[in-house]
């Protein structure tokens, strides 16, 4: 694999902007050119603001920021290029008056009126008004460059003949549209699982699906969407899509829902190719932007140690269109395989809802959440000080754990002598609810193994030493999940002690369907390291809400 690393200053604008492409060499039996197209994602900082800007001049700045990425990727033959969440509008113009720094927009503020999408080929552009000029600016450049452009911004619609409409007689959502390569919209998505924003969401979600003309259709979900069955799991089973597009402005928490971790597991357990496009802020724990080939893994990925923007492209295998699939596969499964028993209720968790921030000066200005719910799960400690050198298994089992029975295996090697800089690791299993911020309580599960910054649960899931990893040596390691959940949504997560996923050469993970001795049906989900691993910070299988 060649990486080539272009630094560009763009001009008038004052910011360093790092380009990564990442080509695959061609190998005997490898797809040809006709059978991938070249994706673009950006990793982008949005405009600090001035006080000088008008909210529209704030926009336009961002847009011109857009217009330079996408010249850049047309350069790099890109056929597509994907925006954050929150790209133009910065985080705060999408919270509107919720925000907490400046500037505190309103939605109306920012909001845009957008014109209804046309069919996927149209070439007949759309006329914009005055009040539109930053749909202009991104369709003129996407006509420019004849390359889709993929943007987020506020939408604003008129609802003063329906019931229900707010004194304003405005709707808002929080919105992404895409230009085709003559810069017609030809599509809208309007994100459905909110995240605090100070907008609507539909009633019904929007299974939303677009085609182009390089034969891939893709389907698109925003940031929270990822974690929940509807849409996002829908536009693989109803839709049969197999490339999705995912803006976010991610709040990244540690040990297992960071970006790259939750975009890198998402897209290997649906086994589609994800854009994941996000905006990046690592003084608030925002970042993480990846183009993945499903099971294949990461093609492309950044993890935001500065505030400068990142491109990223990569040449993307076409995937067949899925067929429908409701539920975790079924196959046939003997009983003999699994000795553990089942049970009835659903834990809970009552902590409060508040962000732990941490903060960690090996990885610069990047400032990460901690999960809540760490306290509340089951865990058991490796003793690496009582360790001799030599290969050790220890196996863990929680059959306590209602409605979702773990199991784990972990073969190791302890290099000695052991540093107090040496991490710790905890095998850890949960299942119950937790919060999201302060948006929601919602239902998931964890099995699996992290690493502690020594013996206590409390410094679990907390920014390590990058040279504190090289002692402990992962030979192997086994999970095993049996679950009365039949959703799609088991994730493997992974995660080194750069902060990114493994690849997918060095761990198995599947999800399969289980009746037998006349139960009730589970799922049973597995996940193996299958080579030696010395950096791992944490290898779980996360169960998102269903």
């Amino acid at each position: 694999m060649k990486v080539i690393l272009f630094l560009a200053l763009l001009v008038g604008i004052g910011i360093a902007v790092a380009v990564i492409y990442i080509r695959r060499e061609s190998f005997p039996g490898e797809m040809e050119h006709d059978e991938t197209y070249v994706a673009a994602v950006v990793d982008y900082h949005p405009r600090p603001w001035d006080d000088n800007f008008t909210v529209a001049e704030y926009m336009l700045a961002n847009a011109a920021e857009h217009v330079s990425f996408i010249k850049e990727a047309k350069k790099l033959d890109a056929e597509i290029i994907v925006f954050p969440e929150c790209g133009l509008t910065g985080i705060t113009g999408m919270l509107g008056e919720a925000g907490t720094v400046r500037p505190k927009f309103k939605s109306i503020d920012v909001a845009i009126e957008i014109p209804s999408p046309v069919e996927p080929f149209e070439s007949k552009g759309h006329t914009f008004t005055p009040d539109q000029e930053v749909l202009k600016v991104l369709s003129d450049a996407a006509k420019e460059s004849s390359i889709y452009v993929v943007a987020n911004l506020v939408e604003k619609v008129n609802c003063s003949t329906e019931t229900d409409c707010p004194p304003e007689q405005l709707i808002f959502y929080n919105s992404n549209i895409v230009f085709n390569r003559h810069g017609c919209i030809i599509s809208r998505y309007r994100k459905y699982n909110l995240y605090g924003e100070a907008v609507s969401a539909e009633k019904e979600a929007d299974l939303c699906t677009f085609e182009t003309d390089f034969n891939v259709t893709f389907g698109v979900i925003i940031c929270f969407d990822i974690l929940f069955g509807n849409p996002a799991q829908r536009l693989i089973t109803e839709k049969g899509v197999s490339d999705i597009i995912f803006s976010s402005a991610w709040f990244s928490e540690l040990p297992f829902l960071t970006a790259t971790s939750v975009e890198a597991g998402w897209a290997h357990s649906m086994d589609v190719n994800l854009l994941a496009s996000g905006i990046r802020n690592p003084a608030t724990g925002n970042g993480g932007s990846g183009i993945y080939n499903g099971s294949g893994g990461p093609l492309a990925v950044t993890v935001p140690l500065t505030e400068d923007s990142v491109l990223l492209t990569a040449q993307v295998p076409i995937k067949p269109t899925k067929h429908a699939q409701t539920k975790c596969p079924y196959f046939s499964y003997s009983s003999a395989h699994s000795n553990i028993g089942k049970t009835e209720q659903v834990g809970r968790i009552d902590s409060p809802r508040q962000r732990q921030y941490i903060k960690s000066e090996y990885f610069g200005d990047l400032l990460l959440k901690k999960d809540p719910s760490l306290s509340s799960m089951s865990s058991e400690l490796l003793e690496p000080d009582s360790l001799d050198p030599s290969s050790i298994i220890y196996s863990y089992h929680k059959n306590d754990i209602p409605g979702f029975i773990s199991s784990i295996s972990v073969k190791w090697r302890v290099d000695l002598p052991l540093g107090n800089s040496t991490p710790r690791y905890r095998m850890v299993s949960f299942n119950g609810l937790r919060p999201f911020g302060d948006v929601r309580n919602e239902s998931v599960g964890v099995c699996g193994v992290v690493a502690c910054g020594d013996e206590t649960f409390d410094s679990c899931g907390e920014v390590l030493p990058l040279d504190s990893a090289p002692k402990i040596i992962f030979e192997s390691i086994e999970l095993r999940v049996k679950s009365d959940s039949l959703t799609l949504g088991y994730l493997p997560i992974t995660m080194d002690f750069g902060l990114k996923p493994l690849p997918p050469s060095v761990f198995k993970f599947s999800k399969e369907y289980v009746h037998s001795n006349q139960t009730e049906p589970v799922c049973m989900v597995k996940m193996a390291l299958i080579k030696p691993v010395q950096d791992l910070f944490s290898f779980a299988i996360y169960k998102i809400p269903d």
